[in-house]
């Protein structure tokens, strides 16, 4: 009676012992699950149009190394250093296919790439991948045994991805959500035959960083949308031309209407950019060495290369200067045709 007790005991041991490895048959993986959070540091576009990219190849994801647990049932592979990794990858239930090829739609502003290089170097596999895409990392060489500990492959120069605008962004930033799931990935030993199923425990998931991500993207302003602003002073009487900046009768007035691709609320400021008189530093210079330009904003001078305070209102405004002609002191103009040129740029304070 007590002998048939002992082996009862025993067989119901060994049936809970086989059902704690299932749906791990020469896995790797990590418990609780490892998070590789995108390295979202220093990210941004350099352009604001559709089509502008950014990619990262090296630190890609954070943590790039760390533990993993592993079962290995009989010896593989003939390297006497490193037992091989064969991985599967499905994308977040979040990313969509792009329209462009091998990127993933995140949100209606920006697509997502991730590439990850086989194990020999010289070759590069887009994510998602299925075992028959040999995508292939080496660790330390496993001995046979169940929850083995070990190290993950060193993905720090083996992850990268490409951020890509679908559209051109009007505001200063593109977010991209926090906790966003992004990839999951699975290993099983390459050299094992027949193939193990896909384990039941991941080896890593790559997110995002819980607070999210916000990338910015360069403001840019215009005036009166690039076009050359062209005044005309017409015909002016030389002894009329005053020899001191003022708002007179041969004043010429220009409107500008500033519109930036992001939506601010600032303080900003115009400047002219041009060659002066050498007469005034005051002036812009013309083609007659005894005349010069004066430009007034908001009723004071606008010097060259000193800024002239605007307000940005939802990324516009509307403003306007004031030309007028100013002659050297104590010279007698020669008549005929000038011409002036100057730059306005806008400048965010």
């Amino acid at each position: 009676m007590n002998k048939n007790l002992i082996i009862h005991v025993l067989f119901l041991c060994f049936l809970y012992s086989c059902h704690s490895q299932a749906g791990l048959d020469e896995a790797c993986w990590t418990e609780p699950t490892q998070k590789m959070v995108i390295n979202s540091q220093d990210v941004k576009f350099a352009f604001r149009w559709k089509g502008t990219h950014y990619n990262r190849g090296g630190e890609a994801f954070l943590p790039n190394n760390y533990s993993i647990l592993c079962n290995k049932s009989k010896p593989t592979g003939s390297s006497d250093r490193y037992s091989f990794l064969l991985f599967d990858a499905d994308m977040g239930p979040a990313l969509s296919p792009s329209e462009t090829n091998g990127y993933f739609k995140v949100n209606d502003d920006v697509d997502l790439l991730v590439s990850m290089v086989t194990n020999y170097g010289s070759e590069t596999r887009l994510l998602p991948v299925k075992y028959e895409d040999n995508l292939i990392m080496d660790i330390p060489k496993l001995p046979v045994g169940s929850n083995l500990v070990s190290s993950s492959p060193a993905f720090n120069s083996k992850v990268g991805f490409s951020l890509l605008l679908r559209r051109d962004i009007l505001g200063g930033a593109v977010t991209i959500p926090g906790n966003l799931l992004i990839a999951t990935l699975y290993t099983v030993d390459y050299n094992f035959i027949p193939r193990p199923p896909r384990p039941d425990k991941p080896l890593a998931m790559m997110m995002t960083s819980p607070m999210g991500i916000v990338i910015p993207v360069l403001v840019e302003c215009n005036i009166n949308n690039g076009n050359a602003i062209n005044i005309e002073f017409g015909r002016m009487v030389v002894n009329s031309i005053y020899d001191v900046p003022a708002n007179y009768q041969y004043s010429q007035h220009a409107p500008l209407t500033i519109k930036c691709n992001s939506r601010l609320n600032q303080d900003a400021a115009i400047q002219l950019t041009s060659a002066v008189t050498s007469f005034s530093s005051d002036l812009i210079a013309t083609s007659n060495k005894d005349l010069g330009v004066a430009v007034f904003h908001r009723g004071q001078l606008m010097k060259p290369y000193q800024p002239s305070p605007v307000k940005l209102v939802n990324g516009e405004a509307l403003e306007e200067i004031t030309l007028s002609p100013v002659k050297r002191k104590g010279v007698k103009l020669d008549g005929g045709e000038f011409t002036a040129s100057a730059t306005v740029v806008v400048t965010l304070m």
